[in-house]
C-alpha cells in the first residue's frame, strides 16, 4: 500500500522543482491529478493510484539524483524562463543535459555559487531557515564601511520585513574609496544583504556568492558548471538532516 503524500511534495521527488516552488506551479493551475487541474495546495496524492502531469506529461519520481554548482554570471535570471526576455539559467543547464532546477536564487545583479540539482527535497531544505546552511558572500560597497556601520551590522539590523543580524561580518579591504567585507548569512529574504547596505546610506557595487556551506566557488570561471563531489553531497544532506 502506497503512501499518501502532499502534491508539492510528490512533484519534488519527481525533479520538477522544490516544494515551495511546486506550490507556486499548484496555484499557477499548472498541475493536473487524474485529468483535473488543481489549484489548492495542500491538496494530497497517491503515488500508486494517481496520474499527476505537468506541462501535458505525467511525472513520476526519479531514482538518480544529480548536483552541480554553477557561477552564474551578472545579467542573468535565475529563473528557468523570462517573459522579459532575458537570458536564464536554462542556457546553462541546457549543457548538462538534464531537467535540473536552482536552489534559491541570486538577483539579476549578482554574480557567483548557485547550486543545481533534481533532488527537490534537499533543494527544499537547503532554503529553510531551520536548518541554517551558511552561504557566503563577497561585497564591495561604493565607500569606506565606518566603524559605527560595521557595528551596527553585527548587532543586527531592523528592515522593512524584520529584524536582520548576518553570521559574521568580516571587512577584506577599508581602503580607498570603497569597501569589500566577506559576509555569511543563514537566511534567504529577497535583496537582503543589498537592503542591509542600503538601509544604513551604502551602495552595494558587485555582490558574489562564494559559499554554501562546504561548496566553494573557488576558481570556477564565470558561466562554467561542475558536478558536486560526494563528500560535497554527503555533507549538505547531513546538514539538512538527511541521510
Amino acid at each position: 500500500m502506497t503512501e499518501i503524500i502532499r502534491l508539492n511534495s510528490y512533484i519534488s521527488k519527481c525533479g520538477i522543482c522544490s516544494r515551495r516552488q511546486a506550490d507556486e506551479l499548484i496555484a499557477q493551475g499548472k498541475i493536473k491529478i487524474n485529468g483535473e487541474r488543481i489549484t489548492v495546495l495542500g491538496t494530497k496524492v497517491d503515488p500508486g493510484k494517481d496520474e499527476v502531469e505537468f506541462e501535458g506529461k505525467l511525472i513520476k519520481p526519479i531514482r538518480q539524483y544529480h548536483y552541480f554548482a554553477l557561477n552564474k554570471p551578472v545579467g542573468v535570471v535565475t529563473t528557468l524562463k523570462d517573459p522579459q526576455k532575458r537570458k536564464t539559467i536554462s542556457h546553462y543547464i541546457a549543457r548538462t543535459g538534464m531537467r535540473l532546477f536552482p536552489v534559491g536564487r541570486l538577483d539579476y545583479d549578482s554574480e557567483g555559487l548557485l547550486l543545481l540539482t533534481n533532488d527537490g527535497e534537499l533543494a527544499h531544505r537547503l532554503q529553510h531557515p531551520r536548518y541554517e546552511i551558511e552561504k557566503g558572500y563577497v561585497v564591495e560597497i561604493h565607500k569606506p564601511l565606518d566603524q559605527n556601520a560595521l557595528n551596527r551590522i553585527k548587532e543586527g539590523v531592523t528592515l522593512d520585513d524584520g529584524f536582520f543580524m548576518p553570521k559574521s561580518i568580516n571587512t577584506v579591504n577599508n581602503r580607498g574609496k570603497s569597501t569589500t567585507v566577506h559576509i555569511v548569512i543563514t537566511e534567504g529574504r529577497n535583496r537582503i544583504i543589498r537592503r542591509l547596505f542600503d538601509s544604513l546610506g551604502y551602495n552595494v557595487v558587485t555582490l558574489k556568492r562564494v559559499s554554501i556551506d562546504v561548496v566553494e566557488l573557488g576558481d570556477l570561471k564565470a558561466g562554467s558548471l561542475r558536478e558536486l563531489n560526494s563528500s560535497e553531497v554527503k555533507t549538505l544532506k547531513k546538514r539538512a538532516g538527511l541521510k
